[in-house]
């Protein structure tokens, strides 16, 4: 399916047209702006849910679309963790409409990612993504040969999911495609943290508990298995890195 990942590496790696340069430009302007002016205000709002709670409410219906904007934030910025956005949407909206709202933030936000990667090409993935980690998610991209290995690669717990987002935008595969594997592959974890935090809103602490220990064992079960996973996935070793799960 990634056949010619290696040739269209080839043509980004080396110089960057005029118009990239400037799409490029405006694309970390954009973003450094954004991070600079709005980052710690959105870092502050959701590790405190009640203070995002507020905000949101105080903008009525806008609220639901300001927090999809906060989790578009999260998804393009890779540096930003992706969980407490996710407890803030649980704790907020509910198991139901606060999974909707970030699964509709997580779409629109890998779009953005991976078709700019493709438009500007290799330079702007180098802005996000470390030469050991580019190689290594690359490998993945290289030897995924089945939407399994997408959807894994999403699934399991520490994988930098959105910086492999910014890495595919330089493949042939389909960007929808691509998303929607993704999306899926999100689900899971995002269910889980949506019910933590809407549980933590109704003082059901002994569910709390409970999801957590559950969610414990899996990763256990993914930790002892592991080297089969990544070994799975064409790797031996890819950095964990703080990232939206």
């Amino acid at each position: 399916m990634f056949a010619g990942i290696k040739e269209v590496q080839t043509i980004r790696l080396y110089g960057i047209s005029t118009h990239n340069l400037i799409l490029l430009t405006i694309f970390i302007v954009v973003v450094g702006v954004c991070t600079v002016n709005y980052g710690p205000k959105v870092a502050e709002l959701v590790t405190n849910p009640e203070d995002l709670l507020l905000a949101v409410q105080n903008y009525g219906h806008w609220g639901a679309l300001i927090f999809i904007g906060i989790q578009i934030f999260q998804i393009v910025v890779p540096p930003i963790p992706g969980k407490v956005v996710q407890l803030a949407g649980g704790y907020i909206f509910g198991p139901w409409l606060g999974t909707l709202y970030l699964l509709l933030g997580a779409l629109v936000g890998s779009l953005l990612s991976f078709y700019a990667a493709r438009l500007i090409g290799f330079p702007l993935v180098r802005a996000f993504v470390s030469p050991k980690n580019f190689e290594r998610l690359s490998e993945v991209m290289e030897r995924s040969e089945t939407d399994f290995v997408v959807f894994l690669a999403f699934l399991i717990p520490a994988f930098p999911k959105d910086l492999l987002t910014y890495v595919a935008g330089l493949t042939p595969i389909s960007g929808l495609r691509f998303v929607v594997l993704g999306l899926a592959g999100r689900l899971p974890a995002l269910f889980v943290s949506v019910a933590i935090g809407n549980n933590l809103r109704q003082g059901n602490y002994g569910q709390v508990v409970l999801i957590l220990v559950v969610a414990s064992l899996v990763l256990l079960v993914t930790f002892l298995n592991r080297k089969w996973i990544l070994r799975y996935l064409g790797k031996s070793e890819i950095e964990s890195v703080s990232s939206s799960e």
